[in-house]
């Protein structure tokens, strides 16, 4: 549940319980002041000078900006307790649950400003009773809900109730909504994320008095090139006429154990700089934060959290991969090298998240050639969606579906050819009822969706008008001569070389587009008659009963293991890519034995017609290659 950035109201207090201000959110309303517990939950955001909107990646999200609990992997719970000034207590208690898309959590905030002495006096003005009484109780009960909308987006909301009482007479209670978005990119480098907190509001309201919760948007970002330097910007935009201010901050670990925070307010009449620490222990985690004060007394803050065991490469890398986010999987999986622990368990989680990006990508791409009522193509992709994972969501039910509107298609067009050879056969008057009975025939199978069928009659009226056609053309052509063209002889190797060819890295183009490069670079090997290729279905297999992923595979080191995976003597590993409106197709043939690269070439065109001469030149090109190689081999021997 996204909070996006919790203004936890401190309520109305009269101007003679606390005129102090708490933070830089706190300001005069009439004869009360409105206090913000905002910054209050958690002291690694308050070391930091609280900016935390473009962060947002622990259970402090919850009052900074909600969106941010989709990308937590762990449970996590969070506490903390601060006397505060003039005999105020401040308390605050949260948890957090990660599901699969999606994050709630719970959290209560409390404010205790303290007793107070009342006099009560005779008409005559002497003394009557004293008593004391508590100056003022607020508690913020709150729900949190994010949604990740995508592998960078998320967006969170909190619904909150608000409760406060003064002088233990005066109550008041309010709901009010919080919101947020954050955007963080698979390596978490660059983040940024917006919260407006009390979007829709009620009132705190102690009998004539009335004070709107205010509306508050803050916008941020933060900057991580690394995992030991983190660097945080915030800017806050209250309504209701309170100052708009600009924060900086910062955290700096030391071996992920140790981290030293600061932060910066500019714009703001108290609180100007902050500082802090953090010792994290196996999960466990206890952060002091330093608020330093121009005109009031120091604040200091101590906080105490847990996400249950720690967060290492591996818990994030199979968090992620439980939550659904498979880049974010592979993103920190790859962190994970040969000998570290949980290497083996890493390899499967590694294997299945690329399988799922593979699956997603033909998914989206045959969605979208779908749209575009390219079936044929759209037909391709779900194909290799299956293919990759079987039973991957609705993929049977789609392919299904384009499969029927390519026979749709195909049968429309089959019985439009048809009609037009009909047509121009009984122009030239030839008896075409045979052909136009069929032609109906066709027709009806069409009405009741028998495409299939219908596009076999369709054909076989073509075929019949054709061949009338051409009877009628032999009638009245005048025969000429045939020259015959002397036949090429055709020189076969002795010897065909076992070889594959695998899936080409798509670089500014769609995979589906790399895919049938490489698949017509396959078929051109085959028509060379040079070598024995290996299908792609028979590749796709063999890898996957080896739990091998092919797509990334673009190392020579790579295409080795997959060449003896496949028991083949070489492998062609390359791209397809898009640069300047220029497509450049860069290959590799890599002997499977010795791991050397016997060739590389790269061949580029503008059009999509010079495809197929292009594609025939490359093939042209290894052919003559490899044919070299075998040639010096044998005059060696």
């Amino acid at each position: 549940m996204n909070t996006m950035v919790t203004n936890l109201w401190r309520h109305l207090i009269t101007a003679g319980v606390l005129a102090l201000l708490l933070s830089s959110n706190a300001y005069a309303a009439g004869e009360s002041i409105l206090l913000s517990l905002d910054g209050l939950m958690g002291a690694r955001p308050t070391g930091m000078g609280e900016t935390f909107t473009g962060l947002s990646d622990d259970i402090n999200a919850l009052h900074y900006n909600p969106a941010g609990l989709s990308f937590l992997v762990q449970p996590e719970f969070s506490t903390m307790y601060l006397t505060g000034l003039a005999d105020s207590h401040y308390g605050f208690a949260g948890v957090v649950y990660p599901f699969k898309k999606s994050t709630i959590g719970l959290s209560l905030t409390t404010f205790d400003g303290g007793k107070m002495d009342v006099n009560l006096l005779n008409t005559d003005g002497s003394l009557k009773k004293s008593k004391t009484l508590s100056a003022q109780k607020d508690t913020i009960a709150m729900f949190s809900y994010s949604l990740a909308a995508g592998s960078a987006l998320s967006l969170g909301c909190n619904l909150k109730r608000i409760n406060s009482t003064l002088a233990e007479d005066y109550s008041s209670a309010a709901y009010a909504v919080d919101m947020g978005m954050l955007i963080r990119p698979v390596d978490d480098r660059l983040c940024f994320g917006v919260s407006a907190r009390n979007v829709v509001a009620g009132t705190i309201k102690y009998k004539n008095l009335e004070h709107p919760l205010p509306v508050t948007v803050k916008v941020g970002c933060a900057l991580r090139q690394n995992d030991w330097l983190t660097i945080c910007a915030d800017y806050e935009k209250p309504d209701n006429g309170l100052k708009s201010g600009f924060r900086l901050g910062g955290e700096f670990l030391i071996m992920k154990l140790l981290a030293l925070r600061a932060g910066y307010k500019i714009g703001y009449d108290q609180i100007t700089f902050n500082f802090g620490l953090g010792l994290n222990t196996n999960g466990f985690l206890v952060d002091y934060s330093f608020a330093g004060m121009k005109d009031l007394d120091s604040m200091q803050q101590v906080s105490f959290s847990t996400n249950f065991g720690g967060l290492s490469n591996y818990r994030k890398a199979c968090g992620y991969h439980k939550k659904g986010m498979y880049q974010r999987a592979i993103y920190w999986a790859d962190k994970i090298k040969e000998g570290d622990e949980n290497f083996e368990q890493t390899k499967e989680i590694l294997a299945d998240s690329r399988k799922q990006v593979t699956a997603q990508d033909y998914y989206n791409e045959g969605k979208l050639c779908f749209m575009e009522r390219k079936y044929g193509e759209s037909m391709k992709c779900f194909q290799m969606v299956t293919e990759t994972i079987p039973e991957y969501r609705d993929t049977k039910e789609r392919l299904n579906i384009a499969t029927v509107c390519l026979a749709r298609e195909e049968a429309r067009t089959a019985m439009s050819e048809a009609q037009k050879i009909v047509n121009k056969a009984e122009s030239m008057g030839l008896d075409m009822e045979k052909a136009n009975n069929i032609l109906n025939e066709s027709k009806d199978l069409y009405e009741h969706t028998e495409y299939v069928s219908a596009k076999t009659k369709a054909e076989e009226s073509l075929s019949i008008a054709s061949s009338e056609l051409e009877k009628k053309k032999e009638e009245i052509a005048v025969v000429q001569p045939v020259v015959e063209k002397p036949k090429v002889a055709t020189k076969l190797t002795a010897k065909r070389i076992n070889i594959a060819v695998s899936d080409f890295e798509a670089h500014e183009v769609s995979a589906m587009e790399a895919s049938t490069i490489a698949d017509f670079l396959r078929t051109e090997l085959i028509n060379s008659q040079s070598f024995t290729v290996l299908e792609r279905g028979n590749m796709s297999t063999i890898l996957a009963e080896q739990h091998f992923q092919q797509t990334g595979c673009t190392t020579n080191e790579c295409a080795v293991q997959m060449g003896k995976i496949l028991n083949i003597e070489k492998i062609l590993i390359g791209s397809f890519s898009k640069m300047l409106n220029i497509y450049y197709i860069n290959v590799r043939l890599v002997d499977v034995e010795t791991g050397a690269a016997v060739l590389a070439e790269t061949i580029s065109f503008a059009a999509a017609e010079d495809l197929p001469v292009k594609i025939k030149e490359l093939t042209a090109k290894i052919v003559d290659k490899v044919g070299q190689g075998e040639k010096g081999e044998k005059d060696n021997e």
